[in-house]
């Protein structure tokens, strides 16, 4: 039964939550606004405001505070993914609307209470529009500071007042207040943690992209390396027995080559899908094969189909770019190759005489190698003695091993 359900989607679900947040850092101006004209209306009845152009001039700039608040909310929350100070005129322009709009709604006259509560809720309000900006050091900065100002605030009241519900408004004030902080910093926490997943995933799908290209070079170098070189050698074969006045085993070698191509086709599209399949053993005797078809003699020791699977693949594929190297870097009359198994340590060796001094081509081949093996715990080691060249490689027999 096909699964219906739907897969998460990082992406989109980041861009939610961002937007929750945005949006409620946003709206923490209008409870701002809304503690503002409360606190007017309260001085107006109780005819604080000698002149009407006082109250006009409280309100306008507590209404345009709220947009520049949000502007720098909006700079704030965009730091977030990409780091960028907010413009200096921006945060004067705040800051000074902010204490004007505290200075012309201050009550000369009226009870203290609807004053500092404006004041902290615009205290509160501004403070959270800078926690995305904040780390957990400053925050605990700020909340440090803020308590220590609210406690001087409750004293203030004890001392204005007389009572104690200037000291319990006071409190109640910094409990909300710190609240509120650390409420709109883990917000802002939680975003960085979604875009750090969101960017650890698209690395992670990077990843398996150059992993998935990697791969498919390898393979094709190594099945590419081997064919050519087999078609090289049948080549040369065919013309000799051409000249040799020996059609029909002209002939039959063309048709082999005819045939090996037709094989790397299939052997092509098997790559790219991701279904090439290589056996150890069967390897050992297409090495032999191709080997002889070049002249040179061939000896093998070992028994392949014993070797675990997986590992069995990775050394298949090093056997064939091994003999492939022998064909295209040597004038080889003899080889060997031969495998063997002890105590969970396995050892392959590929020799041959005729070494070339000039072996640089067969540095990348090599480099491929060990990174096949390199998930057994495999080694890959290239030696000269004399004209005698040694392809030694290592490996546990199970994968994940220590050697």
């Amino acid at each position: 039964m096909k699964n219906t359900k739907r897969r998460p989607d990082l992406v989109r679900d980041t861009h939610r939550f961002e937007a929750y947040y945005r949006w409620s850092l946003y709206s923490f101006t209008l409870v701002q606004l809304f503690f503002f004209a409360g606190a007017l209306a309260a001085s107006g009845s109780a005819g604080a405001f000698p002149a009407t152009w006082t109250f006009l001039a409280s309100m306008l700039l507590g209404v345009a505070h709220v947009p520049l608040q949000v502007l720098v909310g909006r700079s704030a929350f965009n730091a977030i993914r990409t780091p960028a100070p907010t413009p200096r005129p921006l945060l004067v322009a705040w800051g000074l609307v902010g204490l004007a709009s505290i200075a012309f709604s201050m009550p000369w006259e009226t009870p203290m209470t609807p004053w500092t509560m404006t004041v902290n809720v615009i205290v509160v309000t501004s403070l959270a529009m800078l926690t995305p900006r904040m780390s957990w050091r400053t925050l605990l900065a700020v909340l440090g500071a803020f308590i220590v100002a609210n406690a001087i605030e409750a004293c203030v009241l004890f001392l204005l007042s007389g009572g104690a519900a200037g000291i319990a408004v006071a409190v109640w004030w910094t409990m909300g207040g710190i609240i509120m902080l650390m409420t709109a910093w883990s917000f802002a926490w939680v975003v960085r943690v979604l875009l750090q997943l969101e960017q650890a995933r698209e690395s992670q799908a990077r990843l398996a992209v150059a992993d998935e290209r990697l791969r498919i070079s390898r393979d094709l170098h190594d099945t590419f390396g081997r064919t050519l070189a087999t078609i090289s050698v049948k080549s040369t074969l065919a013309g000799e027995l051409v000249r040799r006045d020996r059609a029909t085993d002209a002939a039959k070698e063309l048709d082999e080559i005819r045939d090996i191509a037709d094989r790397a086709g299939k052997e092509v599209r098997a790559i790219v899908r991701g279904e090439a399949e290589v056996g150890l053993g069967q390897e050992f005797i297409g090495a032999r094969a191709l080997l002889a078809s070049a002249g040179i003699h061939t000896t093998v020791v070992g028994e392949p189909d014993t070797v675990p699977q997986e590992l069995g693949a990775a050394l298949a594929w090093i056997v064939r770019e091994g003999v492939t190297n022998i064909l295209r870097h040597s004038h080889a009359t003899q080889a060997s190759l031969s495998i063997n198994v002890e105590g969970g340590l396995l050892t392959l060796l590929l020799a041959n005489d005729g070494a070339r001094r000039d072996t640089s081509g067969s540095q990348t081949g090599i480099a491929g190698m060990r990174e096949r093996v390199k998930p057994f715990a495999g080694t890959v080691t290239a030696t000269r003695d004399a004209e005698w060249f040694t392809l030694e490689v290592t490996a546990q027999a199970t994968k994940g091993g220590s050697a």
